[in-house]
This record gives structure tokens, C-alpha cells and sequence, in this order.
């Protein structure tokens, strides 16, 4: 499978912004933030960034809206980052969205383990 232009730089943004928030970011709740994702448009002028806790526990939404609000905040810092490190015209503006895909996996590997599913029947009797 080819990859996209967009695909591309995703994955470079994704290293940038990790390396950046774990290095240079002045704000303790970046350092402890796992960027999982980012889906660039395919004009490459927006990026959707999804990031989770490095907490093994999921966070309060207390909690969730407060690293939200500082990854919004720290925008410009990051983008300046990928500004000097990346070779394109334009940085992407960058969207922050809290990545639910682990959540979304918990809850359907409880809604299984709930089920009663009857043995399966081998045939043999």
C-alpha cells in the first residue's frame, strides 16, 4: 500500500510534536501526553492531531479538559517547532482531539466478555 503525501507528513508532524513536548514544553501536563495520530487534509493546511494520557488509567474529564486546554494553549509553540524542522511552505494549523480509540476498546472488550456464547459444538459425540 502507497503511501499519501499527507500520510507522510503526518507521521513527521506526530515526531515532531513528541519529541518537542517531551524536550521543550514548559507546561508538565505536555510532557505527559502521548501523541497517537495525525490526519492531515489532503490541502495540508489542517492536521487533527489525537492524543492520549501517558497515565495507564483513562482521565477524569476534569483532567482531560484541562491537558486540552494547555495542548490549544502551546499551539503556536508547536507549530513554530514544526515551522523550523520541517520542510514545507506552509505548517499546517493543528487541531488537538482526544483520541478515544482505547476507551472504544475497553468498552467493547467488556460488552464481550459479558456475553454468554454456548461452547462450541466439535461435532463429536
Amino acid at each position: 500500500m502507497a503511501f499519501s503525501r499527507a500520510d507522510r507528513l503526518g507521521d513527521e508532524i506526530r515526531s515532531i510534536l513528541s519529541m518537542a513536548a517531551i524536550a521543550d514544553a514548559s507546561d508538565e501536563r505536555l510532557r505527559q501526553v502521548s501523541f497517537t495520530a495525525v490526519r492531515v487534509s489532503s490541502c495540508m493546511q489542517f492536521a487533527r492531531v489525537y492524543w492520549l494520557p501517558l497515565a495507564v488509567e483513562a482521565p477524569d474529564e476534569r483532567e482531560r479538559k484541562r491537558t486540552q486546554r494547555a495542548l490549544v494553549r502551546a499551539a503556536g509553540f508547536f507549530r513554530g517547532r514544526l515551522a523550523d524542522e520541517m520542510h514545507v511552505r506552509q505548517v499546517p494549523e493543528l487541531r488537538f482531539v482526544y483520541d478515544e480509540s482505547v476507551e472504544t476498546g475497553r468498552r467493547i472488550e467488556e460488552v464481550l466478555a459479558d456475553l454468554e456464547i454456548p461452547a462450541a459444538d466439535d461435532g463429536k459425540e
